[in-house]
């Protein structure tokens, strides 16, 4: 059997991630060539639409590409936190992996150990960064990966925080049916969220699509108008408060195809948006807003079912919904299955990172003995 080799991809333009992916057709089995475009779309909104970010590395059998990893270079920060408390943050260059864009690969092929060891091996001799391993579920690929270079001594592995839960649909079936499959609770509500929304605006409701690059100006206004006015743009700086950031995501997704966004109009005024990408089998939920003022009226709740209509309904009906982690919900109860996952750094072993690592843990440890003393206070207290 011929050994593996990995090669890293000289990405440039659009043209060039389009030619890897015939490449990745024409040479992967169909469930993995899939796969490849999921794990492209989600590095492409990671990295910000920037194909220059984007270290894309085949894994190679002879001269027949069989797997894939793909990463994403960026300038970031770490923060020093204690519980909320931030103590200060430092810069970095580091690359990231986004879920199963770590390895795209057979679960069935025999040689998926031998690959994740000639990954790190790649990573250890070419890269001189921290490597962020985010979505990192409990036993999936990226733990995998972090448990395998804790092992081999190649980086030094450092968990961030407690696992997270992440929520998403899977289903095959049209609108009405998936509906009619959740419990009677959630149906009944989101049913009552349908009808009230649309007797209060007097019938005048309606979601409207947007999926070519000239859409994207006209998205981005009226999510705009929208994103303004939420917590996320005022407190935390997110939504489209970096609206050229967010339009260079979505052009390269429209260019490769995977655009699928939605606003929500209540008498022709935007009161929320969904920020959404496709690719084959696989919908994703990037971000979501809406006007708080309608809040009382479900606006949100409401843009995800009618896009999930949209979705469920149309000719190339994806079968999972991805709503990303998160503990809104909104989300546990339109979705029906689950998984845990946390964020991992590897960090070179060189004395700077080591000391970062240190740092981290110490930080963390310090966390959880404030959380878990905290907990037995209440308890004592709630006795007496």
């Amino acid at each position: 059997m011929e050994s593996l080799t990995i090669q890293r991809e000289t990405m440039a333009t659009v043209e060039d991630l389009r030619s890897f992916l015939e490449r990745g057709s024409a040479d992967l089995q169909p469930a993995v060539c899939r796969r490849l475009e999921q794990a492209l779309m989600f590095s492409v909104c990671v990295g910000l639409g920037d194909v220059s970010r984007l270290w894309i590395c085949s894994i190679n059998c002879g001269s027949r590409m069989v797997g894939a990893a793909i990463l994403v270079s960026e300038i970031s920060s770490i923060f020093y936190s204690l519980g909320p408390l931030r103590l200060g943050r430092s810069a970095i260059d580091r690359l990231r992996i986004a879920g199963d864009a770590l390895l795209v690969w057979s679960d069935a092929d025999p040689r998926l150990a031998a690959a994740l060891e000639h990954l790190l091996q790649f990573l250890r001799q070419d890269v001189d960064k921290p490597i962020t391993l985010q979505w990192a579920s409990r036993g999936g690929k990226l733990e995998g990966l972090a448990r395998s270079a804790a092992m081999s001594k190649a980086f030094i592995v450092q968990d961030i925080g407690e696992f997270r839960p992440r929520f998403w649909i899977e289903s095959s079936d049209d609108f009405a049916k998936y509906l009619a499959s959740l419990g009677s609770s959630s149906r009944q509500t989101f049913r009552y969220s349908l009808r009230r929304l649309i007797r209060e605006m007097e019938g005048q409701v309606r979601l409207q699509r947007f999926i070519r690059v000239e859409e994207i100006e006209g998205f981005l206004r009226d999510a705009a108008s929208v994103s303004v006015h939420t917590y996320q743009w005022q407190e935390l700086g997110l939504g489209l408060k970096n609206r050229e950031m967010v339009g260079r995501r979505m052009q390269l997704n429209a260019r490769l195809g995977y655009l699928r966004s939605y606003v929500l109009y209540c008498r022709d005024k935007p009161v929320a948006f969904i920020e959404g990408y496709q690719a084959g089998a696989l919908f994703v939920f990037y971000q979501i807003g809406y006007l708080p003022e309608f809040s009382k009226l479900s606006a949100g709740t409401v843009a995800v079912l009618e896009a999930l209509r949209d979705l469920m309904d149309s000719e190339q009906s994806p079968s999972v919904f991805d709503f990303l982690p998160g503990v809104d919900d909104y989300k546990r109860r339109m979705s029906n299955r689950s998984a845990e996952e946390r964020t991992s750094y590897l960090f070179p072993r060189t004395l700077k990172w080591r000391l970062s690592a240190m740092t981290l843990g110490c930080l963390g440890t310090m966390t959880r003995w404030a959380v878990r003393v905290k907990g037995f206070a209440r308890r004592r207290l709630g006795r007496q």
